[in-house]
């Protein structure tokens, strides 16, 4: 029994890595696309501008440190015609310096969480609006993806000079082009910290792929096989 689960949480940490993408997903977070409008919303599902129609991606919004929450008057976010950022409406009016609502707020950091109903690597962000100086920060399933070592070439390790190096427009990170591939992830939050300059910074474009039919079913099978694992070594 215990090699079996050995056996599977080896296999969760392969496919993690190395599972092949079947097709490719695109949102575009700009109002009028797929029936997106301005507006605040908490939970707002997003259906793909390219790709299954029928994949669609919830997206939140909260402060650094907290989860996404049902109640109004917590952080959320908010879609206006520079892509989505995140208002809390408690911290009061927070908007950069072009009068969009950012994710860098002067406020305080915050995120924005995109959950999938099934795992998907993300290939690219596009976020608008970058500064110089600013950073992102990205959890895959809870657990922290580096950055630092995906993109070792990079001399700040900001938006910006992610993206150029890779000779992007400044606000695209291209995942493809780093040192190695990300996993796949039902959860994906993306963290931004908190700005003095209220540049603005927001997320305009989501890029990624969704696992083989094959590749599903194993990287299923494998993480419950991780928990188990996980739940007996912690009973002993």
């Amino acid at each position: 029994m215990r090699a079996l689960l050995t056996g599977l949480l080896w296999t969760s940490l392969v496919l993690g890595v190395g599972a092949a993408g079947r097709a490719g997903v695109e949102y575009h977070f700009m109002p009028g696309v797929e029936g997106q409008t301005i507006g605040i919303s908490q939970f707002l599902a997003v259906s793909p501008v390219v790709g299954p129609k029928d994949f669609q991606v919830l997206l939140s919004g909260a402060l650094i440190g907290s989860d996404p929450s049902a109640d109004a008057n917590t952080a959320r976010p908010y879609l206006d015609k520079w892509g989505v950022g995140v208002l809390n409406p408690a911290a009061g009016r927070d908007v950069g310096v072009q009068g969009q609502v950012q994710v860098d707020g002067r406020h305080g950091g915050e995120y924005l969480r995109l959950e999938f109903a099934a795992p998907v690597r993300l290939t690219y962000l596009t976020f608008s609006s970058v500064g110089i100086y600013d950073e992102f920060a990205l959890l895959a399933d809870g657990q922290p993806v580096d950055l630092e070592l995906m993109f070792p070439s990079t001399k700040t390790g900001t938006i910006r000079d992610i993206a150029n190096s890779q000779g992007n427009w400044p606000g695209k990170v291209d995942f493809t082009k780093g040192s190695q591939p990300l996993g796949f992830a039902t959860q994906w939050d993306i963290l931004v910290s908190s700005s003095m300059l209220g540049d603005g910074i927001q997320l305009e474009n989501v890029g990624g792929e969704v696992p083989e039919p094959s590749t599903l079913i194993l990287w299923t099978v494998a993480t419950v096989g991780a928990a188990i694992y996980w739940a007996f070594r912690k009973r002993r």
